[in-house]
């Protein structure tokens, strides 16, 4: 199993876990991977369904990846430090300081990615509490 530079904390906010960064890192590093088997959505258990991460590449492909790796500890950011890129990897986009919370944002879509051509369960909505200036308050759709 390949190390990253991160590891999972009980999160600073008493909400759960979160990852943070092992050391201090540059733009451009990879924290850590969504990795596990690929199943159909109607398969992700319960207890996964807000760690699921499509992984269809077009629009109707039933292709979640159920990861059991500690990416799933990454929170949603409205002003985030990394990204997920197409091979499923944690990427900072920011310089991160050691032990801050590395963290992305859950409902960005790519640039000419429309919202309609995915799907959005209802169980992901929640109130986010990012406090970042761009917040978006309620995280319900893709923007």
């Amino acid at each position: 199993m390949k190390k990253y530079p991160s590891k999972v904390v009980e999160n600073l906010f008493g909400k759960g876990k979160a990852l943070v960064a092992t050391k201090n890192l540059l733009i451009g590093v990879i924290v850590e991977k969504f990795e596990g088997p690929i199943i159909k959505y109607a398969d992700v258990r319960k207890d996964m369904i807000c760690h699921a991460i499509y992984v269809g590449d077009k629009k109707g492909d039933d292709k979640w990846v159920d990861s059991k790796t500690s990416a799933i500890r990454a929170n949603h950011s409205c002003n985030p430090n990394c990204m997920v890129d197409d091979d499923l990897n944690l990427i900072t986009i920011k310089r991160i300081k050691k032990g801050e919370e590395l963290k992305y944002s859950y409902n960005l879509l790519n640039d000419g990615e429309k919202a309609s051509d995915f799907f959005w369960d209802d169980r992901w909505n929640f109130e986010c509490k990012c406090s970042s200036k761009n917040c978006q308050k309620k995280i319900d759709r893709y923007v």
